[in-house]
Order: C-alpha cells, then sequence, then structure tokens
C-alpha cells in the first residue's frame, strides 16, 4: 500500500513538471528599448560633413559622448513602436529624433517614420540615419551600443 502511495506522489509531481509555460515573448519595441552609447555620430549640412567615433577624447578627456535612448510606447500593439531621443554631453537635444514604428526583418528590426526607413536594430546595435535618400540639406547618423 505503500508503494502504490509513494507511486501516486512521484506521478503527480511529474504531472506537475510538466505544465505548458506560458510565458509571452516580448514584442520588438520591447526587445530593442534600451540605452545605447554613442558610437558614432555624423552630420550632414549645406557641403559640410562631420563625422566622429565616439567617445571622442583629447588629452585623455573625454570631450565628446553621448546616448540613444529607445523607449517603447505603451499601447501601441499591434504596431510597435519607439520614441527615440539623442543626448550628447549631458544635454539632451533640442530636437527628439521622434517616434518610430518597428518592424521584424529576420533576425533584426527596422525602424520606420512613416513610410521612410531611418534605422535598424538588433537590442545590442541600433543605427539612425535621419535622411537615408540623402535628399535633404541636414542629415544627421548616429550608431549605438548597449
Amino acid at each position: 500500500m505503500k508503494k502504490y502511495y509513494a507511486f501516486l506522489v512521484l506521478l503527480g509531481i511529474g504531472f506537475a513538471a510538466c505544465t505548458k509555460n506560458n510565458d509571452v515573448a516580448p514584442d520588438s519595441s520591447s526587445r530593442i528599448a534600451g540605452t545605447y552609447q554613442l558610437t558614432y555620430i555624423r552630420q550632414d549640412s549645406a557641403d559640410v560633413v562631420d563625422s566622429l567615433v565616439l567617445p571622442y577624447i583629447v588629452g585623455g578627456q573625454t570631450v565628446i559622448s553621448g546616448t540613444i535612448t529607445a523607449t517603447r510606447i505603451a499601447g501601441t500593439t499591434p504596431t510597435d513602436s519607439l520614441a527615440v531621443s539623442l543626448t550628447v554631453q549631458g544635454q539632451a537635444s533640442t530636437s527628439p529624433l521622434g517616434r518610430v514604428e518597428v518592424r521584424t526583418n529576420g533576425n533584426s528590426y527596422d525602424l520606420y517614420s512613416g513610410t521612410d526607413k531611418v534605422g535598424t536594430a538588433d537590442g545590442t546595435n541600433i543605427e539612425i540615419d535621419t535622411d537615408p535618400a540623402n535628399t535633404q540639406t541636414f542629415r544627421l547618423v548616429l550608431r549605438g551600443k548597449k
């Protein structure tokens, strides 16, 4: 009789251990949301191109560094969206990069502003190009890494 009870207890434990995992995978914008350290910045305007690998260090002092912050906008499913902002040397950009739509593209994600693809991200790296078609006078290219 004791063997029978032991068998029932083990059988119950076995069934409990085989329960399904109902964890929901995070949406694409949650996977890439976060703070990225700027590793590259490029600014184009009126035939002038400035580009720097960051952090920019002169005489042992960090002269320019910054972050890209991607924040998930709550309640935006089924269209995942992020609010993207830029901070350089502790100062927030006067014009935040704004809201982008996140679309899955294989193992990475494409970032869109309207119908224009303005960047890519994979959860570790992010790249944003405010004018990928190079049709405007002002262009900003940013790269960052978590």
